[in-house]
């Protein structure tokens, strides 16, 4: 990688542009017949079109390769990449690299970068459209076709790298939520602790069936008049539905706002000691965490402080694994909330042994941390591509090539 002169060029310099034509109506069909017909947006995905219609007489016909953007409507800017040949209508334009295919796709890198200034550009009051002018007079590095190639080739590989990371997050997000499933129901136990459960009515051998509310003391919040000043900044953590999902981890060390020791005393919030459950019961029911320092909550959750015999990291997966049916047991004309005693009431299987809940809370919780490691590393990633994707797209730095 080397500093760039960051000398620019229309793009009309570099690229053919191709602004669509629509063919006859008459010509349309839908049984396939002819050349699959591109009109705008509604044909289009996240990356490739998927063609609704064909035509037996095309008019301008788009290359596999190019880059196809929406120029008319809400839409304009939106852009696919063609898989194959198209005829293009009137709301598309196909886009590419007049010397060298492999590196059309630095094209569209260019074009998303500079999208909001070719926006502006925009023609119509009611239904804006992008001519092939405007489109034409976007700035580009000015790189020969190798740079170019080069260049394009960095950003794929990654924006591959990118969709790898994603796909590996959500991997282990599935293989979590199976994993939970099994744990918590016993249909997978470790073996020190005795035989997976077979299935029929019941709990495993060695767990038993309670009420959630057995596993702790269950405690609402409350929030203090906002009236009074006196009431609030006073340094007691004081927890809101927003503050859970924000989380990126089942542990919540702080939160937007605070209480002070009269905002307690003047309202039914209860300051629960750490390692208590938190449950959402109102809003996103079923959102939980494990709080780490001393902290109350608004009236939107129901807590539960866990007896001896009892993990917390264990009751918040087995909150998690029956947030369905915490949902099912929400009522309210105004909005959905899961009383009291619904909460307390609703039935779970937990092992009898401490051991063992804290043997599958700490499988569970080590799959967090992975997923919590994958996403602020993709985050990471991220931030990283935006910034070599800015120096490169405005010539700052430039891909070295070879000499050959």
């Amino acid at each position: 990688m080397s500093n760039g002169s960051k000398a620019t060029i229309p793009l009309g310099q570099i690229a053919e542009i191709d602004m669509g034509t629509s063919p006859p109506g008459t010509s349309y069909n839908k049984e396939g017949i002819g050349v699959p017909l591109i009109n705008g947006p509604t044909e289009f995905t996240d990356n490739s079109p998927v063609p609704q219609q064909w035509t037996t007489e095309p008019t301008r016909v788009c290359r596999k390769g190019d880059i196809l953007i929406c120029v008319r409507g809400a839409s304009t800017g939106r852009m696919n990449t063609a898989d194959r040949e198209y005829c293009i209508g009137r709301g598309v334009a196909a886009i590419r690299d007049r010397e060298d295919p492999l590196a059309t796709p630095l094209l569209r890198y260019v074009i998303e970068h500079q999208l909001p200034s070719l926006l502006r550009f925009a023609t119509g009051s009611t239904f804006v459209a992008v001519d092939k002018k405007a489109i034409s007079n976007i700035p580009v590095p000015a790189f020969d076709a190798r740079q170019r190639r080069e260049t394009a080739r960095l950003l794929n590989r990654s924006e591959e790298v990118e969709l790898l990371l994603s796909r590996i997050i959500t991997a282990k997000r599935e293989f979590k939520r199976g994993l939970m499933q099994e744990l918590l129901t016993g249909r997978r136990r470790f073996p020190e602790f005795g035989p997976s459960h077979n299935g029929t009515e019941g709990p495993p051998a060695g767990w038993k069936e309670v009420k959630l509310g057995d596993l702790g003391r269950v405690v609402s919040g409350g929030t203090p008049s906002t009236k009074v000043p006196e009431y609030w900044d006073g340094g007691i953590a004081w927890c809101t539905p927003s503050d859970i999902t924000a989380l990126k981890s089942p542990f919540i060390d702080g939160t937007e706002r605070e209480l002070s020791e009269k905002g307690v005393e003047n309202s039914s919030a209860e300051v629960l000691p750490p390692y208590s459950v938190i449950v959402c019961t109102r809003a996103t029911i079923g959102a939980a965490a494990i709080n780490r320092i001393p902290m109350a909550t608004n009236q939107g959750f129901k807590s539960i402080i866990p007896e001896e015999g009892y993990c917390a990291e264990f009751i918040y997966y087995l909150v998690l694994h029956n947030r369905n049916q915490l949902l099912r047991r929400a009522a309210g004309s105004t909005f959905l909330e899961v009383s009291a005693d619904s909460f307390s009431s609703l039935p779970v299987f937990v092992p009898e042994s401490t051991a063992e809940q804290r043997r599958i809370a700490d499988v569970l919780l080590r799959l967090d941390e992975e997923i919590q490691l994958l996403e602020q590393l993709l985050d990471q990633f991220d931030i990283n591509k935006r910034g070599l994707m800015q120096k490169l797209l405005t010539g700052e730095l430039t891909v070295p090539v070879s000499s050959e």
